[in-house]
């Protein structure tokens, strides 16, 4: 088969899907690992993790631009629809979720700089964070697998996980409100304690939105988790 055969039929068609298919993997490993990084540098006070997760975030963008050029080739050269057509599409907006969680990762990570370990008054806050982000970097990670296994998952154990988190959420920002009004010189650490747990919560909402776009590829109708 002559080249101009090959890049002008199914077979580039199906070239381009793997392509855009590996792109997506690639993303969503390599921010997990970003996000499972963000985590230790503020659990274990690593500041050297946040100049890694910059360099890691320029990657980020490289196969970000490599997943975006093959969907815009496979919209514009084959005019595919259907289910090859939700998926093209779904796939931009799954890169965007993961996108912006490995920006999440990388201001978690960054949060370690003001916090001062010496003073432990935040130590059982900084606990119950650990809790929550490895509750969401598991909602992240059967996220992402359910999209590239194309594979719907049940939306009311996801509000369940979803309202875990947020309540998680609410009782950790209580409990650093509490310590800072205590004392206000830890005002500073708090607050970037505070923005690191609400970077968490981001996350587990975009593995929400990915559930979603996930079980649209595969059933071809919309859904919300509330």
């Amino acid at each position: 088969m002559d080249d101009k055969k090959k890049f002008g039929g199914t077979i580039r068609f199906k070239e381009l899907m793997n392509e855009l298919s590996g792109h997506v993997s690639d993303l969503s490993e390599l921010v997990s690992r970003m996000i499972d990084n963000g985590l230790i540098a503020l659990l274990e006070d690593d500041e050297n993790l946040y100049k890694t997760l910059q360099d890691d975030l320029t990657l980020v963008h490289t196969i970000f631009d490599a997943l975006d050029g093959s969907a815009m080739s496979s919209l514009a050269l084959h005019q595919p629809f259907a289910s090859d057509l939700r998926y093209i599409i779904s796939s931009i907006k799954i890169g965007n979720e993961i996108h912006r969680c490995a920006h999440d990762a990388v201001h978690i990570a960054h949060s370690s700089e003001f916090v001062d370990r010496n003073k432990t008054m935040f130590n059982g806050c900084i606990k119950d964070i650990g809790e929550l982000g490895k509750l969401a970097l598991k909602m992240f990670h059967e996220s992402t697998q359910a999209f590239i296994n194309k594979k719907a998952l049940d939306f009311k154990e996801w509000q369940k996980l979803d309202d875990k988190v947020d309540h998680l959420h609410e009782e950790i920002i209580n409990d650093i409100n509490s310590i800072m009004e205590k004392n206000p010189e830890w005002v500073r650490a708090g607050v970037s304690l505070i923005l690191a747990t609400r970077y968490i919560e981001r996350i587990a909402d975009h593995a929400c939105n990915i559930v979603e776009e996930s079980s649209y590829v595969v059933t071809s109708k919309r859904g919300k988790i509330e």
